[in-house]
């Protein structure tokens, strides 16, 4: 009942949201308002249930975002101090869809993730931060793309640009690995990503160049026949090759197919994740548990804190 109640509200806002949007947003963008501080988490106002709001892609408009998404804003955003940390979610293939010609085809982003476990009061954050789930209208996620719409979220919303923070399942995990292997080592990045979280995806071990800078933590089921686990662990070996900022951290669920996000997410499979992988035991080194939580994990880190491991 809660997840069908969250649909009704987000079809709500698709019709509402052109009137709407500007006194939500603000004006975090305008250059004569003076600067935000860097955020303190502790300063932030506690989150007593924040929205799920849905924005339709609109290519019409001049200044519209590239993507559709999904937006969590924590309640009292109006009143913090500081701005806000942002996770970025990148969705599987599945959940493709182009919102201008079917508004209601953002409905399917909330099918797994972070926007699911918000649409069925299931969120659960040390801290409060704004949670954006763009949805992809193309065949892929492109760097580019997603560079672009982060520039526009940015200039719109209170974000806190030292911590930003990067995941994704399956071609989202793809779409993780491809955005830092073409944006993750770009020196003086006003946008830098504090930290990364692939799940289940793979790419080009040569992308891991580009995340030398970026705390990686990657996650995949030892049992999965979409994306095999050696996506992961060659890409986490090429890493933790290259004297990253911090050591590239790899949690594989023995025996899991190709779910591994649900447990990753919503933190059941937390402990979990010791067994070796068995055709390469030089992956060794970087293989952890998952433990502490994901989004604990994530807040410890900085864009400023990597700069200083370096």
């Amino acid at each position: 009942m809660a997840h069908r109640s969250a649909h009704i509200v987000t079809a709500i806002v698709l019709v509402l949201l052109a009137t709407v949007a500007p006194s939500l947003i603000g004006c975090s963008g305008d250059p004569n308002q003076p600067e935000v501080p860097m955020s303190s988490l502790d300063l932030l106002p506690p989150d007593a249930g924040g929205v799920q709001y849905a924005v339709p892609r609109n290519p019409e408009l001049t200044d519209s975002a590239f993507y559709g998404y999904l937006v969590y804003l924590p309640d009292g955003m109006d009143q913090s101090p500081v701005p806000y940390p942002l996770l970025v979610f990148l969705h599987g293939s599945g959940e493709r869809g182009d919102s201008y010609t079917t508004p209601g085809a953002l409905f399917s982003v909330m099918g797994n993730g972070p926007p699911m476990l918000i649409a069925g009061h299931r969120w659960q954050s040390p801290h409060p931060m704004i949670v954006v789930s763009p949805q992809c209208h193309t065949s892929s996620w492109q760097a580019d793309d997603l560079r672009l719409f982060l520039e526009w979220m940015a200039d719109r919303y209170p974000i806190d640009r030292q911590r930003i923070y990067l995941t994704g399942l399956s071609m989202g995990g793809y779409g993780t690995w491809s955005y830092l292997g073409t944006y993750g080592a770009t020196t003086d990045d006003p946008l830098p990503i504090a930290a990364a979280a692939p799940v289940c995806g793979g790419g080009d071990p040569g992308l891991a160049a580009g995340a030398v800078t970026t705390p990686v933590w990657a996650f995949h089921g030892t049992s999965d026949a979409v994306v095999p686990p050696s996506g992961s662990v060659e890409l986490v070996k090429a890493l933790g090759a290259l004297d990253p900022s911090q050591p590239p951290r790899l949690t594989l669920y023995h025996g899991v197919g190709h779910d591994s996000w649900s447990g990753t997410y919503d933190g059941a499979r937390l402990g979990e994740g010791l067994a070796q992988y068995p055709e390469d035991p030089a992956v060794e080194p970087w293989l952890v548990p998952y433990a502490p939580g994901l989004l604990e994990w994530m807040l410890e880190q900085t864009a400023a804190k990597n700069q200083v491991y370096r």
